[in-house]
Protein backbone atom coordinates (compact mmCIF):
# COMPACT_ATOMS: atom_id res chain seq x y z
CA UNK A 1 0.00 0.00 0.00
CA UNK A 2 2.70 2.16 0.83
CA UNK A 3 4.43 1.88 -2.55
CA UNK A 4 1.16 2.25 -4.33
CA UNK A 5 1.05 5.73 -2.69
CA UNK A 6 4.57 6.75 -3.08
CA UNK A 7 4.37 5.88 -6.71
CA UNK A 8 0.72 8.02 -7.27
CA UNK A 9 2.81 11.10 -5.30
CA UNK A 10 5.16 10.61 -7.98
CA UNK A 11 3.06 10.65 -10.79
CA UNK A 12 0.93 13.52 -9.76
CA UNK A 13 3.94 15.16 -9.14
CA UNK A 14 5.46 15.06 -12.65
CA UNK A 15 1.56 14.92 -14.43
CA UNK A 16 0.62 17.96 -16.61
CA UNK A 17 -1.36 20.81 -14.36
CA UNK A 18 -4.44 21.43 -16.93
CA UNK A 19 -7.75 19.91 -16.04
CA UNK A 20 -8.10 18.29 -19.27
CA UNK A 21 -6.79 15.13 -18.39
CA UNK A 22 -8.39 12.91 -15.48
CA UNK A 23 -5.72 10.47 -15.02
CA UNK A 24 -1.72 11.98 -14.95
CA UNK A 25 0.49 11.20 -17.23
CA UNK A 26 4.16 11.03 -16.62
CA UNK A 27 7.06 10.50 -18.88
CA UNK A 28 8.07 7.23 -17.80
CA UNK A 29 11.86 7.66 -18.36
CA UNK A 30 11.55 10.32 -15.28
CA UNK A 31 9.46 8.19 -12.98
CA UNK A 32 11.80 4.89 -13.49
CA UNK A 33 15.04 7.74 -12.52
CA UNK A 34 13.08 8.38 -9.59
CA UNK A 35 12.05 5.51 -8.60
CA UNK A 36 12.42 2.13 -10.76
CA UNK A 37 10.50 -0.26 -9.31
CA UNK A 38 12.62 -3.83 -9.05
CA UNK A 39 10.48 -6.06 -11.68
CA UNK A 40 9.99 -2.73 -14.10
CA UNK A 41 11.63 -2.16 -17.20
CA UNK A 42 11.12 -4.10 -20.66
CA UNK A 43 9.82 -7.80 -20.90
CA UNK A 44 9.74 -9.48 -23.61
CA UNK A 45 7.08 -12.36 -22.76
CA UNK A 46 4.94 -14.63 -24.87
CA UNK A 47 1.22 -13.85 -26.27
CA UNK A 48 -0.30 -16.64 -27.92
CA UNK A 49 1.27 -17.84 -30.94
CA UNK A 50 3.41 -14.37 -31.23
CA UNK A 51 5.42 -12.54 -28.74
CA UNK A 52 4.94 -8.73 -26.92
CA UNK A 53 7.56 -6.42 -25.37
CA UNK A 54 5.69 -4.83 -22.39
CA UNK A 55 6.80 -2.13 -20.48
CA UNK A 56 4.51 -1.02 -17.03
CA UNK A 57 1.76 -3.25 -18.68
CA UNK A 58 1.63 -1.48 -21.96
CA UNK A 59 2.13 -3.21 -24.65
CA UNK A 60 5.37 -1.70 -27.39
CA UNK A 61 5.57 -4.13 -29.94
CA UNK A 62 4.96 -7.79 -31.19
CA UNK A 63 6.82 -9.77 -33.45
CA UNK A 64 6.36 -13.08 -34.96
CA UNK A 65 9.70 -14.89 -33.79
CA UNK A 66 11.34 -14.08 -30.08
CA UNK A 67 14.70 -12.97 -31.65
CA UNK A 68 12.58 -10.09 -33.20
CA UNK A 69 11.07 -9.27 -30.09
CA UNK A 70 14.39 -9.64 -27.65
CA UNK A 71 16.13 -7.32 -30.47
CA UNK A 72 13.27 -4.73 -30.67
CA UNK A 73 13.19 -4.73 -26.20
CA UNK A 74 16.52 -4.18 -26.25
CA UNK A 75 16.58 -1.32 -28.38
CA UNK A 76 13.35 0.33 -26.21
CA UNK A 77 15.06 -0.51 -23.03
CA UNK A 78 18.38 1.06 -24.19
CA UNK A 79 16.57 4.06 -25.14
CA UNK A 80 14.73 4.20 -22.03
CA UNK A 81 17.52 3.15 -19.75
CA UNK A 82 16.01 0.54 -17.92
CA UNK A 83 16.46 -3.05 -17.66
CA UNK A 84 15.30 -5.74 -19.84
CA UNK A 85 13.77 -9.01 -19.04
CA UNK A 86 13.29 -12.11 -21.26
CA UNK A 87 11.13 -14.60 -20.54
CA UNK A 88 10.81 -18.29 -21.90
CA UNK A 89 7.88 -19.91 -24.14
CA UNK A 90 6.33 -20.99 -20.58
CA UNK A 91 6.55 -17.65 -19.22
CA UNK A 92 9.75 -18.68 -16.79
CA UNK A 93 12.47 -15.70 -16.64
CA UNK A 94 15.47 -16.28 -18.31
CA UNK A 95 17.40 -13.42 -19.28
CA UNK A 96 17.62 -9.69 -17.40
CA UNK A 97 20.32 -7.17 -18.92
CA UNK A 98 19.99 -3.98 -17.41
CA UNK A 99 20.85 -0.87 -19.60
CA UNK A 100 21.08 2.29 -16.54
CA UNK A 101 19.59 2.93 -13.67
CA UNK A 102 20.35 -0.37 -12.33
CA UNK A 103 18.90 -0.24 -9.00
CA UNK A 104 21.07 -3.14 -7.88
CA UNK A 105 24.59 -3.31 -9.93
CA UNK A 106 26.80 -5.97 -10.13
CA UNK A 107 29.89 -5.75 -7.56
CA UNK A 108 33.07 -5.91 -8.95
CA UNK A 109 35.96 -8.36 -7.20
CA UNK A 110 35.21 -9.36 -3.85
Amino acid sequence: MRNQRTRLHILRRFAPQDDTHTQPEVNVRTYQTIHMARGGGVHTVPKGESWINEMGGRVLSRQRTKSQAVAAGRRYAKREHVEHTIHNSDGVISEKNSYGNDPQPPRDGD
